[in-house]
């Protein structure tokens, strides 16, 4: 089975129910970050959306 190397844990939400598509980010020695995520939900999360901004999240890469 190929895992994917991305996950994102947000709120109630699994890996199963959110897949990463792309991500970017900037980071840089004493400064703040910022990363964008494009997730796409699946479609049984259809109108759940507020439950999952403002939520907290962790996005995993996974090590291949």
């Amino acid at each position: 089975m190929i895992r994917d190397p991305f996950e994102l844990h947000a709120g109630t939400f699994t890996p199963a129910d959110l897949r990463v598509v792309s991500f970017r980010g900037r980071e840089a020695l004493s400064e703040l970050f910022s990363f964008q995520l494009v997730v796409q939900a699946t479609p049984e999360l259809e109108g759940r959306d507020a439950e999952l901004l403002g939520s907290l999240a962790a996005f995993v890469l996974q090590r291949a």
